[in-house]
């Protein structure tokens, strides 16, 4: 989605100002985010008035955006899973135990 806006604004250039497409690594992880603005200082490259955030949320109906001000689906939880059985492979599996 975001490449598809910058490949539309560079090609139509219908607007005032400066835009500053930001590709977030790690967005799901710990890091990405806070590694570009504590470690990497993007703020201080490349200054912004403000930063409009994209994230896919398959619930909206289609041609629908939503917005508001402030943070928003800023969550990174971890959990462990421990499993104890016998391995196997999905390319052999007969040679698996299946319970």
């Amino acid at each position: 989605m975001l490449l598809g806006a910058a490949r539309h604004l560079a090609a139509t250039r219908d607007f005032a100002g400066t835009v500053q497409f930001i590709f977030q690594p790690a967005e799901e992880m710990y890091g990405g985010g806070r590694a570009m603005v504590r470690d990497e200082n993007i703020f201080e490259r490349f200054p912004c008035d403000a930063v409009y955030g994209i994230h896919n949320w398959p619930l909206l109906p289609e041609g629908v955006i939503s917005a508001r001000a402030g943070p928003i689906m800023a969550s990174n939880d971890e959990f462990l899973v421990r499993i104890i059985g016998q391995g196997g492979h999905a390319a052999m599996p007969p040679l698996t135990v299946d319970p």
